[in-house]
């Protein structure tokens, strides 16, 4: 009889041991998501006080997150990768290109969309 408790308990320790495991891990989970608000957060801690920065401050933390700076050794690949593309895809750089106005607006291009039926097709926004 003495066994047999002997047992259960350590069965029962082992059970509870293991659910506090799972918990564990989960709430550890749950802090690696990466939410709007998570990343709000991060950029404003990082925020440097003087605000001419701040687009160059915007565009690396949006691709360094959740690092302060984008690793070299990545950027080079990354930049090595962009530079073969470009060679190996001279033919899309050339074109008849139609503005369709309007002429007398400056700005700068925010957005490109491909025409799904048309792949020739690509407008710009600004």
């Amino acid at each position: 009889m003495g066994t047999k408790k002997f047992l259960y308990r350590i069965s029962l320790l082992l059970t509870v041991a293991a659910v506090v495991v799972l918990i564990v891990a989960e709430l550890q989970q749950d802090n690696k998501r990466i939410t709007p608000e998570k990343f709000r957060e991060f950029k404003l801690e990082k925020r440097d006080p003087d605000t001419s920065r701040k687009p160059v401050e915007w565009f690396t933390l949006q691709r360094a997150y959740p690092f302060d700076r984008i690793p070299f050794p990545a950027y080079r690949r990354a930049l090595k990768r962009a530079t073969d593309l470009r060679s190996q895809n001279m033919s899309l750089r050339q074109g008849t290109w139609i503005a369709a106005g309007p002429a007398n607006v400056g700005g700068r291009i925010t957005d490109v969309a491909v025409n799904p039926n048309n792949p020739e097709i690509i407008y710009a926004g600004a």
